[in-house]
């Protein structure tokens, strides 16, 4: 009766199921109350009181079906009344296997697989399902035997690293979890089963998640520990866009690489002068140290004049420093170049060195010199394209380097009249539906362009368009 009452959210029912708690930890009818407050913490319903009465009937010691231990724990409240409870369950034993169907009565009910601690690592680690406090998953984890870990942890260690490698920067108490439980794999897991750790294609998305969000001492720890990615050629190349010289350092003792192989990725992967990135150049100076040529080509193109294209004079004193002679670029590379500047300023896909994936670019990156009006020039990128829309970028060169005046995506873009300052203005047209386009009109107001007139374009039944004005932005 009284899970009913919850169910429907009845005032008291709350406050009631409390103070019987000592007593109602003897009704075997409990197991369905216990599974509809976890049940409500799924649903959203009524959370707040759901995750305290579960903590108090826990602490009263009742103690849910081992199919259920793992979503209890998971839906157990912060606190001290949690810990208190979360501790107690904690003290069962979560290794064993805990098959079976948990839900409540109102029919959420799901069939579970696996031991209590497989089934919470999931729900933490690799669906994110449960945020979890940093002490109460840290202690979880070292009070649980070093066999039982290697069983539940490493493939969604895996796992929920790879869901990170494309994607922003995990908060802070998910990366805690999980910096927390690939450390618990390295310290519990035996030589042999650390060997396949990360070498399917989760783990491949691992290698890049650990080094996109900069977890430099677990990827030292896991190197040092006889790790290696299946992909090292990729791990290399994305440790040279990090410029880290800490984890440089690691690899070149570790013997994945020679310095002066590494010199053309080190190289290329500089930011442009006009966005340089804090430290990327003591990857590059590590190796030089470590006796790499200065010299060493970068897909045919001397590391000097490819630092001197992007604009890094920073770079060239450093390979200056260390032998590299001043060279030039051919006209078809410096365009090269030129292009992965520009293409960085904005975020575009470039053209590909021999060493680097291809990108799929849709309909193809381009650029071009474009006249801006009487008296200026400036470079067209295109970026990708969707299935109608490119990116267009409009960039000029300055005395301190290069300036973006303009992004927007469209089919069509043109310069059509003299504007301020001698820069016209700039008509773009795009799809916004299969029966209406959208037209920009930009115009330079002195530093950079702003859309001046915007028009939507319909096409009737009939055949003929419509031209409504409508508000720009």
């Amino acid at each position: 009766m009284l899970t009913g009452r919850l169910r429907s959210w009845a005032p008291d029912a709350f406050d009631q199921a409390a103070d019987l708690a000592p007593r109602l930890r003897q009704d075997p009818a409990c197991e369905a109350l216990i599974a509809e407050l976890e049940a409500m913490t799924r649903r959203n319903q009524n959370v707040v009181a759901a995750r305290t009465l579960l903590a108090t009937l826990v602490n009263a010691g009742l103690v849910p079906p081992r199919q259920g231990l793992a979503a209890v724990m998971a839906a157990l409240p912060d606190g001290i009344a949690g810990d208190e409870a979360f501790a107690r369950l904690s003290r069962q034993d979560l290794a064993a296997p805990a098959s079976g169907w948990w839900g409540a009565p109102s029919g959420s009910s799901h069939q579970v697989a696996g031991s209590p601690l497989r089934q919470l690592v999931e729900l933490v680690l690799a669906s994110g399902a449960a945020p979890m406090p940093s002490a109460r998953w840290r202690g979880l984890l070292a009070r649980q035997p070093a066999a039982a870990l290697c069983q539940a942890l490493p493939d969604q260690v895996a796992l929920g690293w790879a869901r990170t490698a494309n994607n922003d920067a995990p908060d802070a108490a998910r990366r805690d979890q999980l910096d927390a439980a690939t450390a618990a794999v390295l310290a519990a897991c035996p030589a042999d089963q650390l060997a396949a750790f990360g070498q399917d294609g989760n783990g491949r998305l691992m290698w890049a998640g650990l080094l996109r969000h900069r977890a430099d001492a677990l990827l030292a720890r896991m190197l040092r520990a006889g790790l290696r990615p299946a992909d090292q050629p990729a791990l290399l190349r994305g440790l040279a866009c990090t410029g880290d010289a800490g984890l440089l350092s690691v690899v070149l003792e570790a013997g994945m690489a020679e310095p002066t192989a590494l010199v053309p990725p080190f190289v290329a992967c500089l930011g442009p002068a006009e966005q340089p990135r804090p430290g990327e150049l003591d990857g590059l100076a590590l190796l030089l140290a470590r006796g790499a040529s200065a010299a060493t080509p970068v897909d045919g193109d001397a590391p000097i004049a490819v630092a001197a294209a992007l604009g890094r004079q920073d770079a060239v004193a450093l390979l200056r420093a260390h032998g590299a002679a001043s060279a030039a670029l051919l006209p078809e590379r410096a365009l090269f170049w030129r292009h992965r500047r520009l293409a960085a300023l904005v975020g575009y896909p470039a053209p590909t060195l021999s060493f680097e994936p291809e990108d799929d670019p849709g309909f193809g990156p381009s650029i071009s010199q474009e006249r801006l009006g009487r008296r200026h020039m400036g470079w067209l990128l295109r970026g990708s394209c969707g299935n109608v829309n490119c990116g267009y970028a409009v960039i000029v060169e300055e005395a301190a380097g290069f300036r973006v005046l303009l992004e927007d995506a469209g089919h069509s873009f043109a310069v059509v009249q003299s504007g301020r300052d001698g820069f016209g203005d700039i008509r773009i047209v795009g799809r916004s539906s299969a029966a209406a386009h959208f037209e920009t009109i930009w115009r330079f107001d002195g530093r950079v362009y702003q859309p001046a007139r915007c028009t939507e374009l319909r096409f009737t039944g009939n055949g003929r368009m419509q031209r409504v004005r409508t508000a720009c932005g």
